[in-house]
């Protein structure tokens, strides 16, 4: 009779403590989880840049969401001779005919993946642009992280223009002689070529 008492009361102390421990790992997942969710409010992750021939720049980034939050950004737009841009924080649409080319944007992001861009404009030469969509906080402040805060950059439009002159003269790399004409291969002044 003592060694079936003794199981007995072995079999309930494992099965209290299997209880005990599975709550506990629960509570330990559920803490886990809240935990990852902080870290996936994120910055700019998977940013994307492109320069195309013609000058113009396209820079896209993605911010990764798994609870609400509130985005605090800077958009900053400064061009040059008549340059344009197009860009967007998911689906809300930022180009010059809805505001101005400095603005402070605060918006809700739902749960899910958001995908930002800025694309640069040029529609003739001696056009330049500087642009960046900055993420100034998360929620009243910024996470620790290795992603990046803004997306942008810099653009000068390559397109030639019409009418404008042709050079005339080239420099010689070797005796630095300016005069030299754009149809002739050889330096008038040294000899040696291009």
């Amino acid at each position: 009779m003592k060694t079936i008492t003794y199981f007995f009361i072995l079999f309930c102390l494992f099965f209290v403590t299997g209880c005990e421990q599975g709550r506990l790992s629960d509570e330990l997942l559920e803490s886990d989880m809240q935990t990852r969710a902080v870290k996936e409010l994120s910055y700019f992750k998977d940013v994307e840049y492109t320069k195309f021939s013609n000058g113009e720049i396209y820079t896209r980034g993605t911010i990764y969401c798994t609870e609400e939050a509130e985005y605090s950004f800077i958009f900053s737009f400064q061009g040059v001779g008549g340059s344009s841009y197009k860009a967007s924080i998911g689906s809300m649409l930022i180009e010059p005919a809805n505001g101005g080319a400095f603005r402070e944007i605060k918006m809700k992001l739902k749960p899910g993946k958001h995908i930002c861009d800025i694309h640069v404009y040029f529609t003739k030469c001696d056009q330049s642009a500087d642009v960046r969509l900055v993420i100034r906080g998360i929620n009243g402040s910024l996470p620790a992280g290795e992603e990046a805060c803004d997306i942008g950059g810099y653009a000068v439009s390559q397109l030639g223009c019409i009418g404008g002159s042709e050079a005339a003269h080239w420099t010689c790399p070797h005796c630095y002689f300016t005069l030299n004409s754009v149809e002739s291969a050889i330096c008038t002044s040294c000899g040696k070529y291009r």
